[in-house]
């Protein structure tokens, strides 16, 4: 059964919706791998529709509940210490977070304003001015930072990068949010209505949009080629952008979107929280002030294309994945010591085909041969093994033969949980649980064959020191 994934976050009028279409975009990261679930407030039915056609489950949290009310409501109706919830609002601060974390089994918080202390587990900010020591946070906090973790519908990841570095201004798009409040949308338009050369405006709209007559009104009398979209679906929104060469938006989740395609990006602040990425935006040459266009010389409108196809490396759902696939195997995974009952389990590993051909003696093993030599090692109190079990089922093996206060390992996973990341968990654990038992262990050491790349990773990663090697294999060690 996958693991539950609660989204707490809320589209409200005055607030906008960019907090719903992020959580939105990474629910559709984790969806193949975990149930996710939407607790909102919601005041337009369309952008609740959002929701049911990515179908997701939506629970709607009663408007009477508020910050500590709610967050009791949400912890004593769906929190069971089995879950993760992720929370999106500068509201959840951190006597809300104290609510649902002593609950949760994980807690994530997507922010991008780093003004509470926080109590999660994880912090997701893809703002890319933010340093870790701009949070007040507990010590083991995974702090996710930057464009690395940049959260964005599907679509624009898969979108081809615009190839065409002519940084000529021919047709531009114009959005400034699902609600745009101000009507900020007609004061660009009539901006881009002073400049010559431009001609062609292509303007999206949001479903919470409120100015449509006198939009309308306007896009009659302007000398402008104008197109109005409304609530565009990502392929679409992806599309335009592929079509228009320079754009105009908040410097919000939008202007990542066309980011990662490319092009001349213009910026409109519309909210005071959109001042971080703002900065890092401008600073970085990635973008400029929407009151510059027309006067940015080609050259610099050039070398920020090219910086953007450096900046973002669309890697940042791969990331997003593991981040959550390890929270997930923190939550559920635990290791117990071996008993004569898994005699079986484990002759099956041991004679698992890639694991005999990673072992430096290869040939199948007989039951008779197994069982003797399993009990050994059940009866050798030189000799630790340890089975990692995920949400209650055997899912691989870790042993540690302990000589002179030094240990070698020894590991494989089942066959059906190999290529998710488990491996580095298994000797990263099977470590931690050894030097509980075995406090007295000063070394552990192992050897891989040259070809097992897959170990020789997972060495790397928990930073094992490789210390000599020979044709055939190599030797890792770490001090504990």
């Amino acid at each position: 059964m996958k693991t539950k994934v609660y989204f707490r976050v809320d589209a409200l009028n005055g607030f906008g919706q960019g907090h719903l279409v992020r959580c939105l975009a990474l629910a559709e990261i984790l969806k193949p791998n975990f149930d996710c679930l939407f607790l909102t407030k919601i005041d337009v039915a369309a952008v609740a529709k959002k929701i049911d056609q990515k179908g997701f489950a939506q629970i709607e949290v009663p408007r009477n509940c508020l910050n500590t009310e709610e967050a009791k409501w949400i912890k004593n109706n769906y929190l069971t210490g089995k879950e993760m919830l992720v929370l999106d609002a500068y509201y959840f601060r951190t006597e809300y977070q104290e609510i649902v974390q002593s609950a949760a089994g994980k807690l994530v918080c997507i922010d991008d304003i780093h003004d509470t202390h926080f109590l999660a587990d994880a912090i997701i900010n893809h703002g890319g001015t933010v340093k870790p020591d701009d949070y007040r946070c507990e010590k083991d906090t995974k702090l996710c930072l930057g464009l690395d973790y940049l959260i964005l519908r599907n679509a624009f990841f898969e979108s081809p990068q615009r190839l065409n570095t002519n940084p000529q201004i021919n047709t531009i798009l114009i959005c400034l949010g699902g609600e745009d409040p101000n009507n900020d949308t007609l004061n660009v338009l009539t901006q881009c209505e002073n400049l010559s050369g431009i001609k062609n405006c292509k303007v999206v709209l949001g479903s919470a949009y409120r100015h449509e007559d006198v939009l309308n009104e306007f896009c009659k009398k302007s000398t402008l080629n104008i197109e109005v979209f409304r609530n565009l679906p990502a392929i679409a929104m992806a599309l335009l952008m592929q079509r228009c060469d320079t754009a105009i938006c908040p410097p919000s989740t939008v202007a990542l979107e066309y980011l990662t395609i490319g092009g001349n990006l213009f910026l409109h602040q519309t909210a005071d929280n959109q001042q971080y990425l703002q900065a890092f935006l401008l600073n970085e040459g990635l973008a400029f002030p929407t009151k510059e266009i027309g006067k940015i010389p080609l050259a610099d409108l050039f070398s920020a294309r090219i910086k953007q196809r450096n900046t973002i490396d669309r890697k940042s759902p791969s990331r997003l994945l593991r981040l959550f696939q390890k929270l997930d195997l923190e939550l559920n995974v635990s290791f117990r010591l071996a008993t004569v009952e898994d005699l079986e389990q484990y002759f099956f590993w041991a004679n698992n085909k890639a694991t005999r051909k990673q072992s430096f003696s290869s040939e199948p093993i007989s039951f008779q041969q197994h069982s003797e030599w399993f009990v050994g090692k059940l009866n050798d109190e030189n000799c630790k093994l340890y089975v990692m079990e995920y949400k209650g089922e055997p899912v691989g093996q870790i042993r540690f033969d302990v000589k002179d206060n030094k240990a070698q390992i020894s590991y494989s996973l089942d066959e059906k949980y190999r290529g998710k990341g488990l491996g580095g968990f298994l000797v990263e654990g099977g470590t931690e649980k050894l030097k509980a038992d075995l406090p007295t262990v000063e070394k552990i050491i192992g050897y891989v064959k040259t070809d097992n790349i897959a170990s020789v990773k997972v060495f790397q990663k928990l930073n094992f020191i490789k210390n000599e090697n020979t044709k055939s294999n190599f030797k890792f060690s770490q001090a504990v």
